[in-house]
């Protein structure tokens, strides 16, 4: 068997080399969770989407307030003041 040069088996095997083909794979993300920033003042009836009370200030709930089923409502941060009457 007759050895080639290294140049030969180079040009041979690695600069004739098809290049291999990139497969792009997608995936769904998973949903985010973003609620909606409200601004301070009065609230009453449904809450139907992901929200939070965030700005400093006063949020008035009147009567009742009903978070819809699988929604959020999130109160906090420095500055936010919650009245119920």
């Amino acid at each position: 068997m007759k050895s080639s040069s290294p140049r030969k088996w180079i040009a041979k095997n690695l600069l004739a080399a098809k290049p291999k083909s990139a497969r792009i794979h997608v995936e769904e993300l998973e949903g985010r969770w973003v609620p909606a920033s409200a601004p301070p003042g009065n609230y009453s009836g449904n809450i139907a989407t992901d929200t939070e009370f965030d700005q400093a200030g006063t949020y008035t709930i009147n009567g009742n307030l009903f978070v819809v089923s699988g929604k959020t409502l999130t109160i906090g941060t420095a500055g936010v003041n919650v009245v119920i009457n």
